[in-house]
């Protein structure tokens, strides 16, 4: 790409910035959503939260199962063979 081509292009480039910071902002908090450990860290507060009464019994069952459905399925898919 020329000068030309360049210049054209150069009122667009915060916005190229803005969809880079996006997607990387986006990579990191998958990331962590499929961490194991940070599924683990969150069931545990969950289970602590329902000692201490702030949680009833539906509730924690509700993190319960929506955690470990997606710490399986994390597990699944790291378990999935690479077809190449």
């Amino acid at each position: 790409m020329g000068i030309l081509g360049r210049l054209v292009l150069l009122p667009l480039a915060p916005l190229e910035g803005v969809l880079w910071l996006a997607r990387t902002l986006q990579e990191v908090a998958e990331a962590e959503l499929d961490d194991p450990a940070a599924l683990r860290a969150r069931l545990a507060e969950a289970e602590a939260m329902h000692r201490a009464g702030e949680l009833g019994d539906e509730e924690l069952a509700a993190v319960e199962d929506a955690v470990l459905a997606r710490l399986v399925e994390v597990s699944v898919i790291e378990e999935e063979p690479i077809d190449g």
